[in-house]
């Protein structure tokens, strides 16, 4: 075990789903040892451990003894009662969430945040160097430790306090996870048509490119944004009485507000 002033050399990982996963992944790439996975499903954690050549730890209290760092990669709401099972150990106690504070891990005297601004799902695989990764600590020593772990992980590392990282959390629901959910909706209405909802792929393609080179206000199409009340009509009479209208509806009057009709000269 390396002292504290060293740099972290090893890690324990508790979780072993989305982000668990990604995360023990790009340390070994990194060049860390990841020495032992723990999951409340212990056919998840021994694939995970197989794939980094870890252990698959059958006992989570130990986890904190088992290496420099110990990531606590699990849902929010399991934060809190995870780290209570943890032993005092001599590692750093870090979780990865964005929308949590670092003060669930109080108990732990050192202890951390490591938050990768990212969407991960099993099987896709993402180019860990280019994910934004935040980092908050509870004392300096910590604080240098776990930024030159995550300036190992990615070429994109910055500081970010408990407040930051629940701004950043809020921004990624809105723009990731709500996307996502439209598009499955929209996908599920084209279908209920009869039309093949991979049609909408270009179109979401450049939607986000536009998205990403220029102001998002700026890119807004549609028509809330012409402020064109007669095609808006039609779509809520079309979804008339479904959720989707509601959404709609919603939405619409959101871009509106966004987008008031300019002074023209005439």
């Amino acid at each position: 075990m390396n002292s504290k002033s060293g740099h972290i050399q090893s890690a324990a990982i508790v979780g072993a789903g989305n982000v668990g996963t990604a995360l023990a992944v790009a340390l070994r790439r990194a060049g860390v040892e990841v020495r032992a996975v723990w999951s409340r499903c212990a056919a998840n954690a021994e694939a995970l451990a197989r794939r980094v050549e870890a252990v698959a730890a059958a006992d989570l209290r130990s986890m904190s003894e088992r290496a420099d760092v110990c990531i606590i990669a699990v849902s929010d709401n399991a934060i809190a009662g995870v780290a209570q099972r943890l032993a005092q150990g001599p590692a750093t106690v870090v979780h990865t969430s964005g929308g949590t504070s670092i003060d669930v891990l109080r108990r732990f005297e050192h202890r951390g945040v490591v938050y990768p601004f990212q969407t991960f799902s099993k099987g896709v695989n993402i180019g860990f160097g280019r994910v934004p990764v935040m980092v908050e600590a509870g004392c300096a020593d910590d604080e240098r430790r776990l930024l030159d772990l995550a300036d190992r992980l990615s070429a994109k590392t910055m500081l970010a306090g408990s407040e930051q990282r629940l701004a950043l959390h809020v921004a990624a629901v809105l723009s990731a996870n709500f996307s996502n959910h439209l598009i499955a909706l929209a996908s599920e209405y084209l279908d209920s048509h009869g039309i093949d909802p991979t049609l909408l792929h270009p179109l979401l393609r450049q939607t986000v490119d536009k998205a990403c080179t220029m102001p998002p206000l700026a890119a807004q199409t549609g028509p809330a944004a012409r402020h064109d009340t007669a095609t808006i009509g039609r779509h809520l009479e079309a979804i008339s009485g479904t959720e989707l209208a509601d959404i709609y509806q919603l939405l619409t009057e959101s871009i509106i507000r966004h987008h008031p009709i300019k002074n023209q000269k005439h």
